[in-house]
């Protein structure tokens, strides 16, 4: 089905960022799933790693994997969280 599959840490940070304009409870699951899905890598800087293409060229054919999608997107929504809730 199109539009459906497996949640990425990437795909949940954009939509975190663009929810961060209104009070939602997606924001808490989005922060949430953010918290739990993080993982720290022996020797490296805790991430968000995947397997998943997050980027399409043409669906069903030709798919784009971006290495640090999975690492600055979930950054950058965390950080706007922050800031958004006086956090920082």
């Amino acid at each position: 089905m199109a539009g459906r599959g497996v949640t990425t840490p990437s795909q949940t940070a954009w939509a975190l960022m663009a929810l961060l304009a209104q009070t939602d409870e997606a924001i808490q699951r989005g922060v949430s799933f953010l918290g739990q899905t993080q993982t720290d890598k022996t020797g490296q800087a805790a991430t968000w790693p995947t397997k998943l293409y997050t980027g399409t060229g043409f669906s069903m054919h030709l798919y784009f994997g971006y290495e640090y999608y999975s690492h600055s997107f979930p950054m950058m929504g965390l950080g706007r969280y922050a800031q958004r809730m006086k956090l920082m």
